[in-house]
This record gives structure tokens, sequence and C-alpha cells, in this order.
């Protein structure tokens, strides 16, 4: 990656969150493959600012490599020219819907960056999995409390 590619990519990108900023990650996919001589491949993708009002669907999402700026790269360029970026944790956006887009969306990917995408995609829904059974539950306090004072007094 040349200098002035990383300058093009920095002056593009936001380091503060704001509402009329696109809000993107990037994320490995896979690793490289010296036995194959296949490169490492990231997943970039970016939503559209929030002032649009609330979006489920990515703006963008592509597939780059061998490095991740080669990634950022690709997505930038399918954003309006003046639009910035702000990169956020991978947890707050939906990236495996993004790999999905790209999975069924990318007419020219090679069969091993199909499978790259495939693997990615199961490992995300494990993470999403372990997240919502982290994160969530259906215990309810006041219920519990409610259901517990019932089964005492029947057990008088």
């Amino acid at each position: 990656m040349t200098s002035d590619t990383t300058r093009r990519i920095a002056s593009r990108l936001a380091a503060a969150y704001a509402p009329d900023r696109h809000v993107g990650a990037v994320v490995k996919v896979f690793d490289a493959d010296a036995a194959t001589g296949t490169p490492a491949h990231w997943l970039a993708a970016a939503w559209a600012p929030a002032q649009a009002g609330p979006q489920r669907w990515p703006a963008a999402a592509a597939l780059g490599s061998p490095d991740s700026q080669n990634a950022l790269l690709e997505l930038l360029e399918r954003l309006p020219p003046q639009a910035r970026l702000h990169l956020a944790p991978i947890d707050a956006l939906d990236l495996g819907l993004a790999a999905r887009i790209v999975l069924q969306c990318d007419r020219n990917l090679e069969s091993y960056q199909r499978d790259g995408l495939e693997r990615f995609i199961e490992r995300w829904s494990g993470h999403e999995r372990d997240a919502i059974r982290d994160r969530y539950t259906d215990r309810d306090e006041g219920f519990e409390r409610f259901a517990g004072r019932l089964t005492d007094r029947g057990a008088g």
C-alpha cells in the first residue's frame, strides 16, 4: 500500500462518531493459506449516517485482500466521495449480514472466497449466540418473587 493510498484512506476516516458520518467496521474473514497461495481476506462494511434514520442494511460491503487497508479502500470506493467513515467496534454492527450480502451478490468470488465467507458467517453466528446467551435472559426478578410467594403459600 502506498503512502498516497494510506493518506487517502486516512482523510476519509473520522476518529469520533457523529450523526452525519457513516459507521463501519473491518474484520478478518480468513487467514492466508501458504499451501494454496491464497491471501488473507478482510470484510469491510458501512452503514448510512444516523441522521438518515435507523438502518438495518449496510450502505456498502466489500471483501478485500491481502490486508485490512485494501478492504477499507474497496469499501470507501463504494461510498459517496464526500462520505466520512467512523470505524466502530465489530460488535456494534451486523457483520454477519454484511458477509451474507457479499456472498450472495458478488458474482466474481472464487470458490475459496465463498468457502471462507461461509465459514466466517458460521463463526459470526456462533459469536452472536454466545453474546445473546451472555447478555439476555427471560428471568424477571419481580415474577420470580411472585412465583416464590405462591410456592411458599402452597407448601404450608
